[in-house]
């Protein structure tokens, strides 16, 4: 079994007032690849930026 490498839980986003990002629960594994996809603008670089 791989390590667990990320645990998130309850992690929100919010924008201008405006909620761009809800996630419940997230784990991600060693050696697990993912992918994060959007349109533009809606706050993916800044979710991994505050998330690292």
């Amino acid at each position: 079994m791989d390590t667990l490498a990320i645990n998130l839980s309850n992690v929100e986003l919010t924008l201008g007032g405006q909620d761009i990002l809800t996630i419940p629960q997230l784990s991600i594994y060693e050696n697990e690849r993912i992918g994060i996809i959007g349109k533009n603008g809606v706050g993916k670089t800044s979710q991994i930026a505050r998330t690292s």
